[in-house]
């Protein structure tokens, strides 16, 4: 996605410049937020609701956004050289994914084939 020019802000909070901690994915939006920015923002969205907003979150361990910034910065030879826990593995490649197909705005016949053979 970002050799096509989609790449996402993941490196630090997109308000506050926070590197650290678990953050928020807008997926649409291709940035990050911290818990702090994240929770101001969602109260002054409720109390000025915008009905046209769309925003897909998914969250974000500090593992999952070191790794997702790793793949996107990293030279190819080196994209997948890297290892994490299970729970974070789970949240990177989920938010990944998401990230994807939203941008692409389609799935693909094998990723949800792929899928039906995993379950």
């Amino acid at each position: 996605m970002s050799i096509l020019g989609f790449m996402p802000d993941v490196l630090s909070c997109h308000r506050c410049d926070e590197k650290s901690g678990d953050f928020f994915f807008d997926i649409m939006g291709g940035i990050i937020e911290c818990r702090a920015c994240h929770d101001k923002r969602e109260k002054g969205r409720i109390e000025h609701e915008d009905p046209h907003e769309t925003h897909i979150i998914c969250i974000l361990s500090e593992g999952a956004k070191i790794a997702l910034g790793y793949c996107i910065y990293s030279p190819l030879e080196r994209l997948f050289s890297f290892s994490i826990s299970d729970e974070d593995m789970r949240l990177f490649s989920r938010s990944a994914e998401e990230y994807l197909l939203n941008q692409l705005g389609h799935s693909f016949k094998s990723l949800e084939f792929y899928k039906g053979v995993i379950r």
